[in-house]
């Protein structure tokens, strides 16, 4: 099954997504895995990766809402 996503929030888009797809001006600047994204040098894909501390996704609330997330979905198979 494929499942597209928009969102701003990457680290929410790490911790679902197999790859990763980023615009800008409406074209793709970068598609590949988390791995490859996080590696980009593409400036546009570094500027926006550079404003996300690294353990954001480490805190109680966005673990705490990852939960909730995951447990309303499994609730829809």
């Amino acid at each position: 099954m494929t499942v597209i996503v928009v969102t701003h929030e990457l680290p929410s888009a790490f911790r679902i997504a197999d790859r990763i797809a980023m615009l800008y001006q409406g074209s793709f600047s970068s598609i590949g895995t988390k791995d490859q994204i996080k590696a980009s040098q593409n400036p546009r894909v570094r500027q926006f990766l550079d404003r996300i501390p690294e353990d954001i996704a480490k805190t109680s609330a966005v673990a705490a809402h990852f939960e909730k997330y995951l447990d309303s979905a499994e609730a829809y198979q």
